[in-house]
């Protein structure tokens, strides 16, 4: 899955946003010793027809059917289909998507690689941050193992309110912040751009303003939950970047004053995170 398309309930006008000034993005790009005719992303992008043999070879290259959770990473031709709920790229096509049929401890599931991922302006390296990043580390493997490294939890966490039916839109956001926040902290071994990473990082805190809602807490039937994975996934980056709403507002995302600015305007951060603001402040 691509950039960030949040729920249509979440956000409103248009962001700049943007590294703090000063802040160095670490580059330290793969070295890669390839055979003579061993395809690379470059003819993948160039020649639609090898793009299958591609990701068949970075499948091999990787590995990638012995990591957990994975049972096939496979080139899919065309645009491939999303919900209002998934990450996509400009003009709403997906570069990837993890096929998450089941959602049981234990599943495996298919990676369908699209077209859009090639002909996006990617780089190599930024392609791989999708693909293992996000959608293996990401996606496939932390839900074969019930997310055991952030407190085991699954659908019925996610109830609504009215327990009749999964909140998704929150859902999803954990979710994706899980796979945001993989790519965020291996984004320098991984060598992507700044722009990509400014990029996922806009992504993360669009999610990120969909759960720090005060209304978030009423949307479940297990309000706890919220209160988790705000914890959770309120992550130290956050302090280097800048916004810009329109003529409303542009500087820090952590105001001086306690309050955060989301992607629905300012909201009051709980004691909880201003004592983790603090301690980063130090």
């Amino acid at each position: 899955m691509g950039k960030n398309k949040i729920n249509k309930k979440s956000g409103r006008g248009k962001y700049i946003f943007g590294l703090l000034s000063g802040l160095a993005l670490a580059v330290a790009g793969s070295v890669y010793f390839l055979q003579e005719n061993d395809p690379t992303f470059d003819e993948a992008k160039k020649y639609p027809k090898k793009r299958d043999v591609y990701v068949e070879f970075v499948e091999e290259k990787f590995k990638l059917k012995d990591i957990p959770g994975v049972d096939d990473v496979k080139y899919v031709k065309g645009e491939g289909d999303i919900n209002e709920y998934q990450r996509t790229e400009p003009e709403g096509k997906p570069t990837m998507k993890t096929v998450l049929e089941g959602r049981k401890p234990g599943e495996e599931y298919d990676i369908e690689v699209y077209d859009w991922v090639f002909e996006s302006g990617l780089t190599e390296n930024n392609f791989l941050s999708i693909l293992i990043d996000h959608e293996i580390d990401g996606h496939a493997k932390p839900f074969h193992f019930a997310w055991s490294d952030v407190g085991y939890f699954d659908d019925d966490d996610f109830l609504s309110s009215d327990g009749t039916k999964i909140a998704m839109d929150i859902f999803a956001s954990v979710y994706e912040l899980y796979a945001l926040r993989n790519q965020i902290r291996k984004a320098p071994e991984r060598g992507v751009d700044k722009e990509f990473l400014i990029d996922i990082s806009k992504s993360y805190w669009m999610h990120y303003s969909r759960i720090i809602q005060p209304d978030a807490d009423k949307d479940l039937k297990k309000p706890e939950i919220i209160r988790k994975f705000r914890i959770e996934f309120f992550i130290p980056e956050l302090m280097h970047h800048t916004v810009t709403i329109g003529d409303q507002y542009r500087g820090p995302l952590i105001t001086e004053d306690g309050k955060m600015i989301t992607s629905y305007g300012p909201v009051e951060l709980p004691d909880y995170l201003k004592e983790k603001v603090e301690e980063w402040r130090k």
